[in-house]
């Protein structure tokens, strides 16, 4: 059995990773950064939700030789995680990146129905995101918000392609963001990805997909999730959302789950998404469509 070290300031998260985790042991790390040598008795490490601490803590891991999985890249500088991609494969170690979104039910049972060839070839990736007020949207600079460079990635997993170019128009530089970005790909294929946090803090947020195909379409819209709850008082609408998935994604890295059928980003789609968010920041600068950069 593999033993797995939890990197995170919630307990709580962590047993509820371990709850559901089968073929490995976990345990927390007491929510304080490790010091050299480096989680001694663990096999690997897991970083559930990044913090300020995780790319001092990724650096100590791949020294000591550790498997790591990072889910929600996004929240780490992208310098640290393309920087870890080559030391890992140095090292001869795995390095996971996970987005989260791919692993949502929903959106996993889109991406299968792509695959199988049931929707044809993908011309149109719709994606709808309003957020409540993001108070940390105010330091992004010249960053795109994180929750936008997963819906990036997204687009472009549901798509199985890389952009040419990208247009977007918006504004990150207030308190909140609002943006739209639109992808353009060889072929005349297109996405168009609509994200806001500005709706007030008390607001549960909507997010829609949508998938037009060749020869077929699905999507996944919450508007079609609501349900009455019945409390006392006036009743009220309720989003069923998709599940905390994880776990889901800390199983896939403990079953060391085959590339081709693993929902992690490999080392291309990683450069893909950078190089559209770049091309995205450039746009918002430039007020202009923008090639997007080839990656190897």
């Amino acid at each position: 059995m593999q033993r797995l070290l939890i990197s995170t300031r919630a307990e709580s998260e962590c047993h509820e990773i371990a709850r559901r985790l089968r073929g490995a042991s976990a345990v927390w790390n007491g929510g304080r950064p490790p010091r050299e040598p480096f989680a001694e008795g663990f096999d690997a490490v897991a970083f559930p939700s990044p913090n300020a601490d995780t790319p001092a803590e990724l650096a100590l891991g791949v020294r000591a030789g550790k498997h790591l999985l990072l889910v929600d890249p996004w929240q780490v500088p992208e310098q640290a995680v393309t920087w870890m991609f080559t030391q890992a494969r140095a090292a001869g170690v795995r390095f996971v990146v996970a987005n989260y979104d791919r692993y949502w039910p929903s959106r996993r049972l889109i991406h299968q129905e792509l695959v199988a060839g049931k929707l044809g070839r993908p011309g149109l990736v719709r994606i709808h995101r309003w957020w409540q007020l993001a108070l940390d949207d105010s330091s992004l600079g010249q960053r795109l918000p994180p929750g936008l460079s997963r819906d990036l990635d997204l687009a472009i997993w549901l798509a199985g392609a890389r952009p040419d170019v990208a247009y977007a128009c918006g504004d990150i530089a207030n308190v909140g963001a609002y943006l739209q970005v639109h992808l353009g790909f060889d072929g005349g294929g297109m996405a168009l990805i609509d994200y806001c946090t500005r709706l007030p803090e008390d607001s549960r947020g909507y997010q829609s997909l949508h998938v037009i195909g060749s020869s077929g379409a699905a999507y996944c819209d919450e508007q079609q999730q609501v349900q009455l709850s019945f409390g006392g008082g006036l009743p009220r609408a309720v989003i069923g959302r998709d599940s905390y998935v994880v776990p889901s994604i800390v199983q896939d890295f403990v079953d060391d789950t085959p590339a081709e059928a693993s929902l992690a980003m490999s080392y291309a789609q990683w450069q893909h998404v950078r190089a559209a968010a770049e091309a995205a920041r450039q746009s918002l600068a430039t007020r202009k469509a923008v090639r997007v950069e080839a990656v190897a």
